[in-house]
């Protein structure tokens, strides 16, 4: 509801717009926003703690802040005017961190096999993020269909990596 050159007055140019989008954007994929005491309390139950945590993610993916966020660093990655060093791992860092400490735990109460921490981080989150642009790339997010997708997902990965 503000036209275009008032917005001047709170950002020298448009990059610095751009940058604030994506530290707003950093903030809301900040794990600990839903990596929660109640959600740490599901660690003795990996499988179900892992169900909960791809839901609270898809329910952050699913937000239509989110899903303009995601495209909005879609078409910046790709448009040769906008000059960003910004890379996947930036805006997945916060979550993987967590996902490690939850990884480095279930270890410790010898829930997984003996698997580099980082790994498992990236081969849990990587069909997720997969699934992510897939749907929004084709502007089409059915919520359950993606739910459904994660418990799959989740379902193999854990078949993978438990003890």
């Amino acid at each position: 509801g503000i036209r275009e050159s008032a917005i001047y007055n709170h950002f020298p140019s448009k990059k610095a717009i751009f940058l604030e989008l994506i530290n707003d954007g950093k903030d809301r994929a900040n794990a600990s926003s839903f990596v929660n005491d109640e959600l740490l309390d599901k660690l003795d139950n990996p499988e179900r703690f892992f169900d909960l945590f791809a839901e609270k993610i898809i329910d952050l993916w699913t937000t239509l802040e989110e899903r303009m966020f995601t495209k909005m660093m879609i078409q910046a990655k790709f448009n040769s005017s906008v000059d960003f060093d910004l890379t996947l791992n930036d805006l997945f860092s916060s979550i993987s961190e967590g996902l490690e400490i939850v990884f480095q735990q279930l270890s410790n109460y010898d829930y997984i096999k003996p698997y580099d921490k980082e790994l498992l981080t990236e081969q849990f989150l990587a069909p997720l993020i997969v699934l992510k642009f897939r749907f929004l790339i084709n502007n089409y997010f059915d919520k359950e269909q993606v739910l459904a997708y994660a418990k799959k997902h989740i379902r193999y990965f854990w078949e993978n990596v438990r003890k």
